[in-house]
């Protein structure tokens, strides 16, 4: 079975371990091995959580993705 080709990137965004390992197995079994795309990968559970600019370098992309407001 050939897998879709998706044309423009998906922006994938981690949060919390739980969250993180429910996505990837859902990324893949049910997405990976369905579609072509590419992921532009953003973790936001990183060792600067606390501080409030740790979700800046997704932001920009988030919103040039139409996902995000503001």
């Amino acid at each position: 079975m050939a897998k879709i080709k998706v044309d423009n990137p998906v922006v994938d965004i981690d949060g919390d371990e739980m969250t993180r390992i429910i996505w990837a197995l859902i990324k893949d079994k049910l997405i990976f091995p369905y579609l072509d795309l590419k992921l532009e990968y953003y973790d936001l559970a990183s060792k600067t959580a606390t501080r409030p600019t740790t979700r800046s370098p997704s932001t920009p992309r988030t919103r040039s993705r139409s996902m995000a407001s503001g």
